[in-house]
């Protein structure tokens, strides 16, 4: 039986030093506990639109884990924008 992790609103956004603070905790996330089941409870982003910079790095992050599942928060999704997170759903590794 795997661990597992919860965290909730991130809220990663392009404005410094919020910016890198939430790039150095994925890091850190996958560094130490990255055999377990880590589960992203909501507002993985602050808004459903951002630079796709920023929406690649996190990306990048999270298809290095084993196991990474997201709940879309309301801070993810826009009825016009549909979800910043809908890329997600193409890696075997990512839940949405």
């Amino acid at each position: 039986m795997r661990d597992i992790i919860h965290f909730g609103d991130l809220h990663c956004t392009e404005k410094e030093p919020h910016r890198s603070s939430c790039l150095k905790f994925l890091d850190w996330l996958y560094e130490n506990y990255n055999d377990c089941i880590i589960i992203s409870g909501g507002d993985l982003f602050d808004r459903s639109s951002h630079r796709h910079d920023l929406v690649f790095e996190v990306t990048e992050k999270l298809k290095q884990f084993e196991d990474f599942r997201v709940v879309e928060g309301n801070h993810d999704k826009s009825l016009r924008l549909t979800s910043i997170l809908t890329n997600l759903k193409h890696f075997p590794n990512i839940t949405v």
